[in-house]
């Protein structure tokens, strides 16, 4: 009878110590995925910044404005509810209407 007693709470603290391990390494494990994706977010927000950089550097974009009205027209083209659809027409590409006397 005792020694059906002491094998429980041997089998016990078994349970116990293989609970403590599984539970320490699904907290490791969760630990380790939310440094990645931190770290993986950081790198997409820099390469986005790197690439917004070069992006005006190429097509000469050097005002406040013009990098306002590009980061807002981004930020609607990402958008699941809007449909936009973007073109660009230079200034000798559009037909210029004359006040007639």
């Amino acid at each position: 009878n005792v020694e059906r007693e002491l094998t429980a709470v041997e089998v016990n603290a078994i349970r116990l110590e293989g609970k403590k391990l599984l539970d320490t390494a699904k907290a490791e494990a969760n630990l380790l995925v939310a440094r990645a994706n931190t770290q993986a977010d950081q790198i997409k927000a820099e390469a986005q910044l790197n690439g917004t950089k070069m992006l005006f550097d190429a097509v000469n974009i050097t005002s406040q404005e013009q990098m306002t009205a590009f980061t807002y027209v981004r930020a609607l083209a990402k958008r699941n509810d809007v449909d936009i659809d973007i073109s660009y027409l230079h200034p000798n590409n559009i037909l210029q209407t004359k006040i007639v006397n």
